[in-house]
């Protein structure tokens, strides 16, 4: 075994948990209920840390000594029994924050089982998802070696078969094969031969940005003169700054009736 095998890695620490001492199982079918747990006087407020070392999860439980921790209890999990994880945790029927640990003393070999709790439901969830997030990560190893095994067993069998040391195996993996250095592997490209790249998503959205964008003026580029404003005198200037004279537009008058005539007026 490797020194990198006896590495553990910290998954998880919850300041505050409760610990409980578990009164008799009525009944093994009914499960354990933390309503009988006397919860109001819990028997240490410990430490809680997960740890992980390979395929083996450790839920550690650590005293209080002022500044100093002292380990109270551990609970292996090691899914490589062939147990799933409820053999080693399991949670309570009427509480989504207790708990039930089998404990196992690795230097004397005793076994006992134990309550514990959370004040808050994030607490309890995190600590479920991550024995979950464990539980998956053992799950991925095994199908992973089940794999390898039997990709194994094809090149054995394809060996056996007379293929020989390099026969190959549908689906077997080329990690070994190095495609760089094969002399019969050639990547250059042809006399003339092109390459076209279609962009698209955002940086085709900038490039049409950039082909529209106003070109702009550069530096030390002359600055095109405007038309001066139009004089004083002119049709629509005036003496007034800001004022616009209107246009004259000639007004006819209507012509005066005709004198009454002296017949008319007899």
């Amino acid at each position: 075994m490797s020194a990198f095998d006896e590495l553990e890695q910290l998954l998880l620490t919850l300041r505050t948990t409760f610990v409980y001492k578990l009164p008799k199982l009525g009944s093994a079918t009914a499960g354990h209920q933390a309503a009988g747990w006397d919860l109001g006087n819990p028997l240490l407020t410990a430490v809680c840390k997960v740890y992980q070392r390979n395929n083996v999860a450790f839920i550690r439980l650590y005293e209080k000594k002022g500044i100093q921790e002292r380990l109270f209890a551990q609970c292996k999990i090691d899914l490589s029994t062939g147990k799933p994880v409820q053999a080693f945790m399991e949670p309570v029927t009427d509480s989504s924050r207790y708990f039930v640990l089998r404990c196992e003393d690795e230097a004397t070999g005793r076994k006992a089982s134990i309550g514990i709790g959370f004040a808050q439901r994030d607490e309890s969830f995190s600590f479920k998802a991550t024995i979950q997030d464990f539980e998956g990560f053992c799950s991925r190893q095994v199908e992973l070696e089940r794999r390898n095994a039997s990709m194994a067993a094809k090149i054995e069998f394809a060996r056996q078969a007379g293929g020989g040391e390099g026969a190959e195996v549908a689906g077997a993996p080329t990690d070994s094969v190095d495609l760089l250095n094969d002399p019969t592997l050639d990547l250059r490209f042809a006399e003339g031969q092109k390459i076209h790249v279609n962009f698209t998503g955002q940086l085709a959205d900038q490039t049409a940005a950039v082909r529209h964008e106003k070109p702009k003026r550069a530096a030390g580029a002359p600055i095109k003169a405007l038309a001066p404003p139009p004089a004083a005198g002119s049709r629509y200037g005036g003496k007034g700054k800001g004022k616009v004279r209107a246009p004259h537009v000639p007004v006819r008058m209507p012509a005066p009736a005709p004198a009454p005539s002296a017949a008319a007026a007899a």
